[in-house]
């Protein structure tokens, strides 16, 4: 299954407001977060996804990360390091 790749320059034309981070969930493309960069973002999270047992780290990661980003001055660091935290205590270090 394939996919289209949107370049930076369309991004970037997308994008009409500061854009603080992108959150994304990739098989195997680095490209992806920098086309985001590139565009303007501040901050870029990027999930690789694999295995069955990489998909239940990454659910883990998302749901700590977006249920800590919610909260009242929340800082993007902060809530990344947060989510990293959970994922290492329950799946081991990198």
């Amino acid at each position: 299954m394939g996919g289209e790749y949107l370049h930076a320059e369309d991004l970037k034309k997308m994008i009409t407001h500061d854009l603080e981070f992108a959150f994304m969930a990739t098989c195997h493309d680095p490209i992806a977060a920098k086309v985001f960069l590139t565009a303007g973002a501040k901050q870029v999270i990027s999930v690789h996804q694999s295995d069955s047992l990489m998909k239940k780290a990454e659910t883990l990661f998302t749901a700590t990360f977006y249920s800590n980003l919610w909260k009242e001055n929340s800082v993007v660091t902060d809530c990344f390091k947060t989510a990293k935290m959970a994922v290492e205590v329950n799946f081991g270090p990198e």
